[in-house]
């Protein structure tokens, strides 16, 4: 019984270990003057939408704005996808950062969290 619950308790550690890992970090080569965009799955119907964590560096990202694009599926509570459009407007490097919350929800850990490092070139 005693090795049971030690086991549990390992098996609690190290699922706890893998969700506090660092994300790996996306990377978005541009450049100056360039429109990119990023792209997340989303399903609104679970009241789950993108937030930006992090703002990018205002000196060499302009945020345009964004866009949910629903699924090409008439399955009900199926996701799209969020777009969210930006301007590169020099030569630099800055990151974005994203979390999926509920906006009601407060001292709640996101459900996914995601990070893009951009660097933009001439």
């Amino acid at each position: 019984m005693r090795r049971i619950v030690l086991f549990i308790i390992l098996l609690l550690v190290l699922g706890a270990g893998l969700v506090l890992a660092k994300e790996a970090v996306e990377i978005i080569n541009t450049g100056v003057n360039k429109i990119f965009k990023v792209e997340l799955a989303s399903n609104p119907t679970t009241g789950f939408m993108w937030q930006i964590d992090k703002k990018p560096d205002s000196r060499l990202v302009r945020s345009i704005g964004s866009t949910y694009e629903a699924p090409k599926t008439k399955l009900v509570g199926a996701g799209g996808r969020e777009l969210w459009t930006f301007k590169a407007l020099k030569p630099g490097k800055t990151t974005i950062a994203f979390k999926y919350v509920r906006s009601w929800e407060k001292n709640v850990p996101p459900a996914e969290t995601r990070v893009f490092d951009i660097k933009i070139s001439r």
